[in-house]
């Protein structure tokens, strides 16, 4: 028996009775109930090394999928080519579930689910490239969550890939270790690119532009470990000013609309050659976990969690506009009072939390300052942790370097 089992949906559907002129491989007219049945056994029965291809065409599912087995590729005719299509999907499911290692999906799309396109949850070695995930009705507070949710897995390549219309974000992963983001695009959803307390991670090339916030980092207490060695490099993140439309209940809808790249209470984080303009409130944020959105002032801080973003270096960006019209009534007072009424807040806004215990005289020590080699960047500490009373725009303290961290390798990956 071959190792590689391919098994070719509907294939039967698609032949021509006999003496009869070869049609397209299109769908005939009543195919979900088929597909359904076909898809959902093939993959709820695979074993390990099996090949799941699907042909062309657009099929209707009212039921989401699931996996179990590991090493197994489900693969489109592309991602304009092969359409699923979760439109009259009766619970709200994610459309593609999958619990296993070695999980490969491409070429294909995912529409309409009403949970998350594609979730993934635990294992390792997990590749997704050439997908596409789209909430086809435009912005609705019902749309599913995330495009691309990856959680609790050890070597992520998610590649080439296309997110719409995500109400929480397009591609999110989380408590994740060894990551390769790229060449992505992430257009219309609440946040295009979220990482949180996950470690190890290259996010490049990729292109977040008119959702709600571009690429965010965040530090989660209640996650099993911290963020941090995370490089963000060569993206385009550009006017993503969109009104926000998810669930006020998760932690991309507390970030403030036209945010570009933000960094939250995480460690050792790059951002460089990035070209990042025109997000209204700020075109880099680095905050505390105090000033995130969904802390609380009787919240207790979890033991070992580390609520300061720090060793962070940022250097060979290049910025335009932004800052004009921050989503934030503290931030606009802030923007008219220090930078004028026609002015704009600086590339990157720091709230200015330090850890009491690695600061002296007010200075960060060298491996956990935040350090700028940005050519006519411009940084501006708004001194959140004292209301905002001491308002610093000088960039001397962060005339600085800091080492570089290593690019990400992934088993396989060129």
């Amino acid at each position: 028996m071959p190792s590689r089992i391919t098994l070719t949906l509907l294939a039967v559907l698609f032949l021509p009775a006999c003496g009869q002129q070869e049609k397209p491989a299109t769908p005939p007219a009543e195919p979900e109930q088929e597909l359904q049945e076909s898809l959902s056994n093939r993959l709820s029965n695979a074993q390990a090394d099996a090949v799941i291809e699907v042909p062309a065409g657009r099929y209707d599912l009212t039921a989401g999928l699931r996996l179990t087995a590991d090493d197994v590729i489900l693969r489109g005719a592309g991602m304009n080519k092969t359409v699923l299509s979760f439109k009259n999907q009766t619970r709200a499911d994610p459309g593609l579930e999958v619990k296993a290692s070695g999980f490969v999906l491409e070429d294909i799309a995912i529409e309409d689910s009403k949970g998350a396109a594609v979730k993934v949850d635990g294992g390792k070695n997990l590749v997704i490239r050439r997908v596409r995930t789209e909430w086809t009705g435009g912005s609705a507070s019902n749309n599913g969550g995330y495009g691309i949710h990856a959680s609790h897995v050890e070597n992520v390549l998610i590649e080439n890939s296309v997110t719409v219309g995500a109400s929480a974000a397009g591609i999110n992963v989380s408590a994740s270790r060894n990551i390769i983001l790229r060449n992505n695009r992430a257009e219309f959803n609440v946040a295009a690119i979220k990482l949180e307390n996950s470690s190890g991670a290259d996010v490049y090339d990729n292109t977040a532009l008119k959702n709600s916030s571009g690429i965010l980092v965040f530090n989660l207490p209640e996650l099993p470990q911290p963020s941090q060695n995370i490089r963000i490099f060569d993206n385009k993140v550009y006017a993503n000013n969109k009104d926000k439309f998810g669930g006020a209940d998760t932690a991309a809808a507390t970030v403030a609309v036209g945010s570009g790249i933000v960094i939250n209470a995480s460690d050792r984080i790059e951002i460089f050659g990035n070209y990042i303009a025109d997000n209204k409130t700020a075109n880099i944020i680095i905050g505390s976990y105090f000033t995130a959105g969904h802390f609380s002032n009787d919240q207790t801080i979890t033991d070992g969690f580390d609520p300061y973003p720090e060793g962070i270096f940022i250097y060979a960006n290049k910025f335009s506009g932004g800052g004009e019209a921050p989503d934030s009534i503290d931030w606009e007072a802030l923007r008219e009072a220090k930078f004028g009424t026609n002015g704009s807040l600086s590339d990157i806004v720091w709230d200015g939390y330090t850890n009491p215990n690695k600061t002296s005289n007010g200075k960060l020590s060298a491996s956990d300052a935040i350090c700028i080699d940005n050519t006519q960047a411009s940084i501006v500490n708004i001194d959140a942790a004292n209301n905002y009373q001491k308002v610093n725009k000088s960039m001397r303290p962060h005339r600085c370097l800091l080492p570089k961290l290593p690019a990400v390798e992934l088993p396989g990956a060129p």
